[in-house]
Protein backbone atom coordinates (compact mmCIF):
# COMPACT_ATOMS: atom_id res chain seq x y z
CA UNK A 1 0.00 0.00 0.00
CA UNK A 2 2.65 2.39 0.75
CA UNK A 3 3.69 2.03 -2.94
CA UNK A 4 0.45 3.17 -4.30
CA UNK A 5 0.40 6.01 -1.88
CA UNK A 6 3.73 6.61 -3.56
CA UNK A 7 2.82 6.82 -7.14
CA UNK A 8 -0.26 8.86 -6.27
CA UNK A 9 1.63 11.30 -4.87
CA UNK A 10 4.13 11.22 -7.89
CA UNK A 11 1.20 11.76 -10.29
CA UNK A 12 -0.43 14.36 -8.11
CA UNK A 13 2.97 16.15 -8.62
CA UNK A 14 3.06 15.83 -12.13
CA UNK A 15 -0.43 17.06 -12.70
CA UNK A 16 0.24 19.94 -11.16
CA UNK A 17 3.20 20.95 -12.37
CA UNK A 18 1.84 20.44 -16.06
CA UNK A 19 -0.34 23.46 -14.88
CA UNK A 20 2.72 25.16 -14.22
CA UNK A 21 1.02 26.89 -11.12
CA UNK A 22 4.27 29.15 -9.91
CA UNK A 23 3.54 28.62 -6.46
CA UNK A 24 3.75 24.82 -6.85
CA UNK A 25 7.11 23.46 -5.58
CA UNK A 26 7.36 19.13 -5.91
CA UNK A 27 10.02 18.66 -2.78
CA UNK A 28 7.19 20.64 -0.53
CA UNK A 29 4.30 18.24 -1.11
CA UNK A 30 3.94 17.02 1.98
CA UNK A 31 3.82 20.31 3.50
CA UNK A 32 2.09 22.03 0.64
CA UNK A 33 -0.17 24.86 1.57
CA UNK A 34 -1.76 24.56 -1.67
CA UNK A 35 -5.47 22.84 -0.97
CA UNK A 36 -5.63 21.82 -4.72
CA UNK A 37 -2.30 19.29 -3.89
CA UNK A 38 -4.19 17.55 -1.11
CA UNK A 39 -7.51 18.06 -2.99
CA UNK A 40 -5.85 15.64 -5.79
CA UNK A 41 -3.90 13.68 -3.42
CA UNK A 42 -7.04 12.72 -1.29
CA UNK A 43 -8.54 11.42 -3.93
CA UNK A 44 -6.24 9.71 -5.65
CA UNK A 45 -5.54 8.05 -2.63
CA UNK A 46 -9.57 7.63 -1.59
CA UNK A 47 -9.86 6.16 -5.01
CA UNK A 48 -7.12 3.36 -4.90
CA UNK A 49 -8.67 2.50 -1.68
CA UNK A 50 -12.53 1.98 -2.79
CA UNK A 51 -10.64 -0.31 -5.27
CA UNK A 52 -8.93 -2.24 -3.41
CA UNK A 53 -11.79 -2.75 -0.86
CA UNK A 54 -14.33 -3.38 -3.64
CA UNK A 55 -12.12 -6.30 -4.74
CA UNK A 56 -11.55 -7.64 -1.73
CA UNK A 57 -15.38 -7.92 -0.33
CA UNK A 58 -15.73 -9.93 -3.81
CA UNK A 59 -13.25 -12.50 -3.09
CA UNK A 60 -14.48 -13.18 0.99
CA UNK A 61 -17.89 -13.65 -0.89
CA UNK A 62 -16.35 -16.16 -3.38
CA UNK A 63 -14.34 -18.21 -0.77
CA UNK A 64 -17.24 -18.02 1.56
CA UNK A 65 -19.70 -19.26 -1.58
CA UNK A 66 -17.10 -22.06 -1.87
CA UNK A 67 -16.71 -22.60 2.13
CA UNK A 68 -20.39 -23.27 3.07
CA UNK A 69 -21.31 -24.97 -0.14
CA UNK A 70 -18.17 -27.73 1.28
CA UNK A 71 -20.24 -27.38 4.48
CA UNK A 72 -23.27 -28.59 3.26
CA UNK A 73 -21.73 -31.28 1.42
CA UNK A 74 -21.23 -32.63 5.60
CA UNK A 75 -24.78 -33.16 5.62
CA UNK A 76 -25.42 -36.54 5.93
CA UNK A 77 -22.82 -36.98 8.62
CA UNK A 78 -25.32 -34.35 10.57
CA UNK A 79 -28.02 -36.85 9.79
CA UNK A 80 -26.39 -39.68 10.85
CA UNK A 81 -25.68 -38.20 13.90
CA UNK A 82 -28.87 -37.25 14.19
CA UNK A 83 -30.33 -40.28 13.62
CA UNK A 84 -27.88 -41.73 16.49
CA UNK A 85 -28.45 -39.41 18.92
CA UNK A 86 -32.07 -40.25 18.97
CA UNK A 87 -31.77 -44.38 19.30
CA UNK A 88 -29.14 -43.87 21.79
CA UNK A 89 -31.67 -41.71 23.32
CA UNK A 90 -34.74 -44.34 22.93
CA UNK A 91 -35.00 -46.40 26.08
CA UNK A 92 -36.77 -49.31 23.74
CA UNK A 93 -33.65 -49.65 22.03
CA UNK A 94 -31.16 -52.35 22.73
CA UNK A 95 -27.68 -50.92 21.85
CA UNK A 96 -25.10 -53.19 21.90
CA UNK A 97 -21.00 -52.84 22.04
CA UNK A 98 -21.09 -52.73 17.80
CA UNK A 99 -23.68 -49.57 17.87
CA UNK A 100 -21.20 -47.68 20.18
CA UNK A 101 -18.27 -48.57 18.09
CA UNK A 102 -19.99 -47.58 14.60
CA UNK A 103 -21.19 -44.55 16.85
CA UNK A 104 -17.09 -43.22 17.70
CA UNK A 105 -16.36 -44.46 13.78
CA UNK A 106 -18.98 -41.86 12.78
CA UNK A 107 -17.86 -38.72 14.70
CA UNK A 108 -14.39 -39.66 14.07
CA UNK A 109 -15.13 -39.83 10.10
CA UNK A 110 -17.21 -36.56 10.43
CA UNK A 111 -13.98 -34.75 12.30
CA UNK A 112 -11.67 -35.97 9.73
CA UNK A 113 -14.35 -34.56 7.18
CA UNK A 114 -14.33 -31.21 8.48
CA UNK A 115 -10.69 -31.22 8.83
CA UNK A 116 -10.15 -31.76 5.48
CA UNK A 117 -12.47 -28.15 4.56
CA UNK A 118 -9.92 -25.73 3.55
CA UNK A 119 -10.83 -23.10 6.62
CA UNK A 120 -12.01 -19.66 4.78
CA UNK A 121 -8.99 -16.74 5.02
CA UNK A 122 -11.48 -14.37 6.51
CA UNK A 123 -11.19 -13.36 10.22
CA UNK A 124 -14.20 -14.37 11.25
CA UNK A 125 -15.23 -17.26 8.62
CA UNK A 126 -11.97 -18.65 9.90
CA UNK A 127 -12.68 -18.51 13.51
CA UNK A 128 -16.08 -20.09 12.82
CA UNK A 129 -13.95 -23.45 11.35
CA UNK A 130 -11.85 -23.26 13.97
CA UNK A 131 -14.95 -23.61 16.48
CA UNK A 132 -16.16 -26.14 14.19
CA UNK A 133 -13.05 -28.26 13.65
CA UNK A 134 -12.39 -27.84 18.24
CA UNK A 135 -15.80 -28.97 18.79
CA UNK A 136 -15.46 -32.77 17.68
CA UNK A 137 -12.31 -32.67 20.24
CA UNK A 138 -14.67 -32.59 23.27
CA UNK A 139 -17.50 -35.09 21.71
CA UNK A 140 -14.64 -37.05 21.09
CA UNK A 141 -13.22 -37.41 24.35
CA UNK A 142 -16.76 -37.85 25.80
CA UNK A 143 -17.79 -40.53 23.55
CA UNK A 144 -14.28 -42.71 23.67
CA UNK A 145 -14.68 -43.24 27.01
CA UNK A 146 -14.98 -46.44 28.24
CA UNK A 147 -15.55 -46.59 31.96
CA UNK A 148 -18.59 -48.49 33.09
CA UNK A 149 -20.75 -50.34 31.69
CA UNK A 150 -22.83 -50.87 27.86
CA UNK A 151 -25.09 -48.38 29.18
CA UNK A 152 -22.96 -46.10 30.76
CA UNK A 153 -20.38 -46.01 27.26
CA UNK A 154 -23.70 -45.49 25.26
CA UNK A 155 -25.00 -42.69 27.36
CA UNK A 156 -21.43 -40.84 27.15
CA UNK A 157 -21.43 -41.25 23.30
CA UNK A 158 -24.78 -39.88 23.05
CA UNK A 159 -23.46 -37.00 25.33
CA UNK A 160 -20.93 -36.49 23.33
CA UNK A 161 -23.02 -35.97 19.99
CA UNK A 162 -25.51 -34.26 21.31
CA UNK A 163 -22.38 -31.36 22.38
CA UNK A 164 -21.59 -31.87 18.97
CA UNK A 165 -25.29 -30.88 17.64
CA UNK A 166 -25.43 -28.19 20.25
CA UNK A 167 -22.02 -25.86 19.10
CA UNK A 168 -22.72 -26.71 14.93
CA UNK A 169 -26.23 -25.87 15.51
CA UNK A 170 -26.45 -23.28 18.35
CA UNK A 171 -23.01 -21.66 17.04
CA UNK A 172 -21.27 -22.40 14.13
CA UNK A 173 -24.39 -22.37 11.56
CA UNK A 174 -25.40 -19.06 12.87
CA UNK A 175 -22.19 -17.52 12.72
CA UNK A 176 -21.69 -18.26 9.04
CA UNK A 177 -25.63 -17.39 8.51
CA UNK A 178 -24.08 -14.22 9.76
CA UNK A 179 -21.56 -13.82 7.28
CA UNK A 180 -23.90 -14.92 4.30
CA UNK A 181 -26.16 -12.25 5.49
CA UNK A 182 -23.43 -9.76 5.32
CA UNK A 183 -23.03 -10.30 1.80
CA UNK A 184 -26.33 -10.75 0.77
CA UNK A 185 -26.25 -14.84 0.05
CA UNK A 186 -28.70 -15.78 2.88
CA UNK A 187 -31.11 -18.70 1.91
CA UNK A 188 -31.43 -20.69 -1.10
CA UNK A 189 -28.47 -22.88 -1.57
CA UNK A 190 -25.96 -21.50 0.81
CA UNK A 191 -29.13 -21.91 4.04
CA UNK A 192 -27.51 -24.10 6.51
CA UNK A 193 -29.51 -26.24 9.07
CA UNK A 194 -29.25 -28.99 11.16
CA UNK A 195 -32.12 -31.75 9.98
CA UNK A 196 -34.94 -32.54 12.30
CA UNK A 197 -35.16 -36.00 14.31
CA UNK A 198 -37.73 -38.04 12.36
Amino acid sequence: MPGCIRLLRLRARRYLSSRQDPGFRPGLIRGAKNREVDMVQGLFILAVLVGALGCGKEEEAAELKDYVLAIKQLHPFCQSVEATIVRFDDPTQDITSADIQAARELLAEYSRAVAAVAAPTEKQAKNTHGLYARSFEEAERLATDETGDMRRQAHSVAIGLRNLRRTVEDRVYPSLAVLLARHKLEGGAYELSWPKAN
